[in-house]
Order: C-alpha cells, then structure tokens, then sequence
C-alpha cells in the first residue's frame, strides 16, 4: 500500500467492518426500495397515494412509496426486525409490523 493509505493503519478486522458499513449503506436505500415496493403490491398500497404519510412518514414525504421507503428503512437499521426475519421472509415481517400501525391508529381514532 501507499504512503497516503488510508486503510495501511487499519487492523484486518478494522478493514472488514469499515467494508461491511460502506457497503451496507449503499445496499441499504436499495434493499429498502425494493421491500417498500414488495409490501405496496401485497398490501395493494397505491404508491401515489398519501394515506400512509402521515403515519409512516414525515413532512418530507409527500408519497405512499417515499414514505414506505423511509418507514422500511428505519425498519431494517431495528436489531428486532432482523430477529423477526428469522422466522418469516423480510416483506412478511414488513406486513405484519405496518398492520399493527394501522390497527393501532385504527383503535385510536375510533
């Protein structure tokens, strides 16, 4: 390596962590994008619709997809949904956790 490397002071176990954070977080919006999609078809969410931003999402949102997006993201940086997700596939424990939010919400305003 280089003089100016960056990685020549790093530990092997320190270079993999660093790899593993770098590559999981331009894995992650995608992973996320992905799933959002996948629990909008099962759920027969319209994307371009807003009913789910303002439980999902934030200000920034001004979509079913951009918020389900962000909601998924924040979901699979949760140590319990990965936990979930030894039982049942990703898009399941998604379902499942949304479905509480909304009968939640659901007991709350009635």
């Amino acid at each position: 390596m280089s003089k100016n490397s960056p990685f020549e002071a790093l530990t092997r176990e320190q270079l993999i962590e660093r790899l593993e954070v770098e590559v999981w977080g331009s894995a992650k919006p995608v992973l996320a994008q992905k799933l959002a999609n996948r629990v909008m078809t099962l759920q027969k969410i319209n994307p371009k619709g807003v009913e789910l931003v303002m439980w999902l999402g934030d200000a920034s949102h001004h979509s079913n997809a951009t918020a389900m997006a962000s909601w998924v993201n924040r979901q699979l940086d949760d140590p319990y949904f990965m936990q979930d997700t030894r039982e049942v596939a990703p898009q399941v424990a998604l379902v499942r956790r949304l479905n509480q939010i909304l009968d939640k919400t659901e007991a709350a305003n009635s």
